[in-house]
């Protein structure tokens, strides 16, 4: 699960931006309509969703972009992809915890064009190797691997330090899913490989559970054999015959095409969404976090990128979860936590409070200027 995500020196990322899924020393959670939002773990009081609000350009899909890119660059090995966007090093770092195994594992990685400048990842707190302009600081097993700035560190001392799998294994449990990859749901006719429909079958209650989001009329899922791939199909009560869900509306085939994602998040995955509130309206978005996210038997996460405001319900997130991007005059993104401001946001509509300028937006006056 993600714990926490920082960026600096790429992209509109000039200064150091943070994304932390764990709440604030001084949040107050137990006790609270809020601790369904939470999962109490054995280090952490950990999100099961956060939301990210901002306009169009503000840099959040960028923000999706930089996660990606650190996650690549831990399952597959660095690549100089992105390029700083000024004189400095591009720096990421990355908090990950496996449940599996009780660890957490905190990577960090700054670099050049000419190469790999600092890198070091530190397990369970404890530090296993430091890489800092040439030296290489060994804390794991056995005699310090030589190693070489043009490629990662983490990939080089892999044979040498085991426990680094387990890394890898939570990168691999984030799914990020941006509006281009929505072209999966807009070209369909939806087709499943046999692994795809098995997963699919076994899953068949918690996706009619998200369908019944869009429509409650859908009752049943079947199958129809397409050269090797099947079809899916959708049946609603009091129709003798099937819907094919290329012939569905926009809403209900988005929701197919991200449900098995969604299931498989309830088993521990973190599933991030660009664009979330697209062809979904407000209450479909609600729905889908009170009742099957905020749930006891969750154990992943689910954070959005939206521009629907109307999704700053205070009654459904505590505002450690609900987040601002905003890009500056400069070109500059930020991004902080409404309960950066200490309000009393159980008193406070908080939407009347972004459109006013409350949160650092000033959505209008800026455009206006």
């Amino acid at each position: 699960m993600l714990v926490q995500f920082s960026v600096r020196g790429c992209l509109s990322f000039s200064d150091t931006v943070t994304l932390r899924l764990v709440p604030s020393d001084h949040a107050r959670i137990k006790g609270t309509r809020y601790e369904p939002c939470f999962r109490a773990l054995p280090d952490y009081k950990i999100m099961r969703s956060l939301l990210v609000f901002g306009p169009s350009g503000a840099g959040k899909t960028n923000l999706l972009i930089a996660l990606q890119f650190l996650l690549d660059s831990i399952l597959t090995g660095w690549t100089p992809a992105l390029l700083p966007s000024g004189s400095g090093p591009v720096s990421f770092s990355i908090v990950l915890y496996d449940e599996v195994h009780d660890h957490s594992y905190e990577y960090s990685l700054s670099y050049t064009a000419d190469g790999i400048g600092e890198e070091r990842l530190s397990i369970g707190g404890t530090l296993q190797y430091a890489y800092s302009r040439g030296v290489l600081e060994w804390h794991g097993p056995g005699n310090a691997p030589r190693v070489s700035g043009g490629e990662d560190i983490l990939s080089q001392t892999a044979p040498f330090l085991p426990e680094s799998e387990g890394l890898r294994q939570a990168a691999a449990a984030i799914h990020i899913v941006r509006e281009r990859d929505m072209t999966v749901w807009q070209q369909m006719p939806m087709r499943l490989s046999e692994v795809e429909q098995t997963y699919w079958q076994a899953e068949e209650g918690a996706i009619l559970s998200l369908l019944h989001l869009i429509d409650s009329s859908i009752c049943r899922i079947s199958y129809t054999d397409s050269g090797g791939l099947c079809e899916v199909l959708l049946w609603r009560r009091g129709e003798s015959r099937p819907c094919r869900l290329s012939d569905e509306a926009a809403g209900v085939r988005k929701m197919a095409a991200l449900a098995a994602g969604l299931a498989q998040m309830r088993q521990g995955s973190t599933v991030i969404i660009d664009d979330l509130d697209s062809y979904w309206m407000t209450p479909v978005v609600q729905h889908l976090i009170r009742d099957f996210v905020h749930q006891e038997d969750n154990r992943g996460q689910l954070l959005g990128v939206t521009h629907d405001l109307l999704l700053l319900d205070n009654d459904l997130f505590h505002p450690e979860q609900l987040w601002i991007a905003r890009r500056g005059l400069q070109g500059r993104t930020q991004i902080w936590p409404i309960s950066a401001y200490h309000l009393r946001c159980e008193r406070r509509r908080l939407y009347d409070a972004y459109i006013k300028g409350e949160f650092n937006t000033y959505p209008f006056e800026e455009a206006v200027r």
